[in-house]
């Protein structure tokens, strides 16, 4: 299911960085996602990856020469620090007029305070024009429930957390648009939704 999430995301990021004129990305809890360096995009786009120091530093190790399709900036943060987070987003927003903001598999890790917060910091900055999430459905919860519940359970992580989201993001915003792709609907309805909030 990670691979039809990853390809359905990778369509609403091209498709959004065409509509929406972005000039920025903001992947924030990267991980090894190597879209700058394999989607076709503009040569002026700014991609900034954000995770801990041990990804970034492996992943740069391991990109090693490899040429990026923009310009791409590999940057460390602790994401679940607010402090950390937003000291990020000012660093990678600076200068931006049209940002794309993507939180693949990162809100099931976060606690339901700090998912409210990453959605307030976003709403209330002029630059964010859209962002690329994935939620889980009030029909695959109890699945994925089940399915993660000793390791959840061990780390103290409310997977429900993700629910509020998309209430937090759309009146504090403005945000105009939310389109919804099912990834389940694309692999016979066994997975999480992505869902893309836009101004």
């Amino acid at each position: 299911m990670v691979a039809v999430r990853t390809a359905l995301i990778d369509q609403l990021v091209t498709a959004a960085i065409a509509r929406d004129r972005i000039d920025t990305v903001v992947n924030l809890a990267c991980g090894f996602d190597t879209r700058p360096f394999r989607l076709e995009l503009p040569a002026h786009l700014r991609w900034f990856d954000i995770d801990g120091p041990p990804i970034i530093a492996r992943k740069c190790e391991v990109l090693g020469r490899a040429a990026p399709r923009c310009r791409w900036h590999p940057l460390v943060a602790d994401l679940a620090a607010g402090k950390a987070r937003r000291e990020a987003l000012r660093t990678a927003m600076d200068g931006a007029q049209r940002a794309l903001v993507l939180t693949e598999g990162l809100l099931p890790y976060l606690h339901a305070d700090q998912v409210s917060a990453l959605a307030t910091d976003l709403a209330f900055n002029p630059a964010c024009t859209v962002w690329i999430t994935d939620l889980l459905s009030a029909d695959s919860q109890p699945r994925v429930a089940q399915i993660y519940r000793k390791p959840f359970a061990a780390s103290g992580i409310r997977s429900a957390s993700v629910q509020r989201t998309a209430r937090l993001f759309s009146p504090r915003s403005g945000s105009q648009k939310s389109r919804r792709r099912s990834i389940g609907g694309t692999a016979r309805r066994t997975s999480p939704t992505s869902c893309t909030m836009t101004r």
